[in-house]
């Protein structure tokens, strides 16, 4: 598949990449760059943390990459062996494949990358469309899945209105129109302090990487609710943190599904002051309660 099928042009994609190369340089070190094969494609991720720790893998949202983890990456590689994954069809460094969402494509593919790294089980921690990704593998292989945080989650509720709309033809015309128009990286910086709470600071790697988003990524409306039955198949002991300002999701709607759907639910909670992108307006918060709970059931990891 074409890699313009993901990107507006090469230029874009070019200049999407750049701008990945030059965030890996921002991460602290020590880390690695490594591609797994798939059946679907290759896949791209990074890896910190301890050979012999219990794996941990991090799945981001539909317009981020691996590099959305970058503030969680430090603090969870002290315990935990951590693979945050280029999503396959997002804009990283993975293969440019997007199965349907209806079909078996995605757990396939993260059956696959389980494989490739000698992995039986791991903990996943997903936000937004990375939960919906970690329901899709607890429907085909729920044993392969030894915990899970879901931040931010996409699959328990309907997104809020007048969001709805950004899944018409009209709304990505529309879209591209003004990223090409009227949209600068002064506005976009502008626009994210407006939406940060109180006292946080805007992340310029983040709004550049919005801006380009904007201009070059051929944006896919994400998956909508899972039915009830569905989301019951995640049977690992679960972790749910919704934010208090999350425009997308009704967040205590969220935790009222998931106390109903999810057997194993361990605890589910809204953090203060933090919106869907809770991982980096409220990093320091969400990772002690990602870390209190998989610590509780830390263990040596299970390989293939």
């Amino acid at each position: 598949m074409n890699a313009t099928h993901v990107y507006r042009s090469d230029a874009g994609q070019r200049a999407m990449m750049r701008w990945y190369d030059t965030c890996l340089t921002h991460l602290p070190a020590p880390y690695e760059a490594l591609t797994v094969p798939t059946r679907h494609g290759e896949t791209h991720l990074i890896a910190r943390g301890p050979d012999n720790a219990p794996p941990v893998l991090l799945l981001h949202g539909t317009e981020g990459s691996a590099l959305s983890w970058r503030y969680q990456l430090s603090a969870l590689a002290t315990r935990f062996r951590c693979y945050a994954l280029d999503i396959i069809g997002s804009a990283g460094r993975s293969a440019p494949t997007r199965p349907t969402y209806d079909g078996a494509g995605y757990a396939e593919w993260l059956e696959d990358v389980l494989n490739a790294l000698s992995l039986r089980q791991a903990a996943f921690v997903g936000i937004s469309n990375g939960c919906w990704l970690i329901w899709k593998l607890a429907a085909r292989a729920p044993e392969r899945i030894s915990r899970a945080v879901l931040l931010s989650a996409n699959g328990l509720v309907p997104v809020r209105f007048p969001f709805t709309l950004a899944r018409y033809r009209a709304a990505d015309l529309l879209r591209t129109h003004i990223a090409s128009r009227i949209l600068t990286p002064t506005l976009i910086r502008h626009t994210f302090q407006r939406a940060l709470p109180p006292g946080a600071v805007v992340d310029d790697d983040e709004a550049e990487w919005f801006y380009l988003l904007l201009k070059h990524y051929r944006f896919v409306y994400p998956p909508g609710v899972l039915p009830d039955a569905t989301q019951a198949l995640l049977t690992a002991p679960t972790l749910l943190l919704m934010g208090e300002r999350d425009p997308f999701f009704n967040g205590r709607a969220a935790l009222a599904q998931a106390r109903r759907t999810l057997a194993n639910l361990q605890h589910a909670a809204i953090v203060p002051g933090a919106g869907h992108g809770m991982i980096l307006d409220s990093p320091d918060l969400v990772n002690g309660r990602i870390l209190e709970f998989l610590q509780a059931a830390a263990a040596p990891h299970a390989t293939a």
